[in-house]
């Protein structure tokens, strides 16, 4: 490397420039071969950093948590439709292990770690994926504000999900889940009816259904055009079933509460514990070894469905 920060490697035909920000020594491709452009490339990302007050920034203090607690504020600032997804995935997961990490830690290696222990507690690489896409979506916004809190984006290679499942619920199983959901508190009743009714998807469409948009005079459930899969608001009518279970959900509350609370009126997030036992029950569950869980000193999940 020469005094003015370029150089050459023998694995490429670009000059490749270093600088240092923050106290972290940086090297990237000029991605040119005439070494006055790559002077000019590394004057240029120098003042970059420098307009955006982060080369005399101590970032090496920066923690996972706080990176996370920004992103949650962008989230909730944009209306995102599955916050609820996200805060779940940080709070039962992303956080359990990446909690206490300073973002300069968070490696390919520490994200394996991440991932072998998710494994071993029987998580898909379906919902896998989704944990670590969060994780990428909050560096992201970190590198990206107007005065970035991380100086890179971790590599995480995602897991291959295989082929999607496919097939639908028998009517003996539809019949057995709604046995069971008979037994349980309103909302749970409710919920079952509604996604065997309507197929909806359980947070976007289902868990964060509000009052207001439960039409009963009209007979009809409205869907706001950012709640859907597809973007585009539906309508759908009311069967008599659903509508005796919404009138019992909704009595009392007013138009912006969740349709979809517990007795003492917070919004149900998580189910997975009355889930578990309802598809057991419906014999479209697998009941895993808690004593193998528990030799392995990893949570216990109940049953996964499929």
């Amino acid at each position: 490397m020469n005094k003015d920060g370029v150089f050459r490697r023998k694995d490429s035909r670009s000059w490749w420039v270093c600088y240092s920000v923050a106290g972290r020594t940086l090297r990237e491709s000029a991605k040119t071969e005439k070494k006055g452009e790559a002077i000019e490339f590394r004057r240029r990302r120098l003042s970059e950093y420098d307009a955006k007050g982060v080369l005399g920034r101590d970032l090496d203090k920066v923690t996972v948590r706080s990176l996370w607690e920004a992103a949650e504020r962008d989230f909730k600032q944009d209306g995102l439709r599955s916050l609820d997804d996200q805060q779940t995935r940080w709070r039962l997961h992303l956080e359990r292990f990446f909690g206490c990490f300073k973002a300069v830690q968070v490696t390919s290696d520490s994200i394996s770690q991440f991932i072998d222990g998710r494994q071993a507690e029987g998580a898909a690489n379906a919902t896998i994926n989704r944990e670590l896409s969060l994780l990428r979506q909050m560096f992201k916004k970190g590198l990206e504000a107007d005065l970035p809190r991380v100086l890179r984006v971790p590599k995480i290679k995602m897991l291959d999900e295989g082929r999607p499942r496919m097939g639908f619920l028998s009517a003996e199983s539809a019949e057995k889940l709604l046995a069971f959901a008979r037994g349980q508190e309103v909302w749970f009743r409710t919920f079952v009816q509604m996604a065997l009714t309507y197929g909806w998807r359980k947070n976007s469409e289902l868990l964060s259904l509000r009052v207001q948009q439960v039409d009963l005079l009209a007979g009809k459930i409205r869907l706001a055009p950012r709640s859907t899969k597809s973007g585009e608001g539906r309508e759908v009518p009311i069967t008599a079933i659903v509508e005796t279970l919404l009138k019992a959900c909704i009595e009392g509350k007013t138009p912006d509460d969740h349709v979809f609370t517990y007795p003492d009126g917070s919004p149900v997030r998580d189910f997975r514990g009355v889930w578990a036992k309802a598809v057991l029950h419906a014999g479209v569950g697998i009941l895993t070894c808690r004593s193998c869980y528990q030799a392995a000193k990893l949570p216990v999940s109940a049953a996964t469905a499929g």
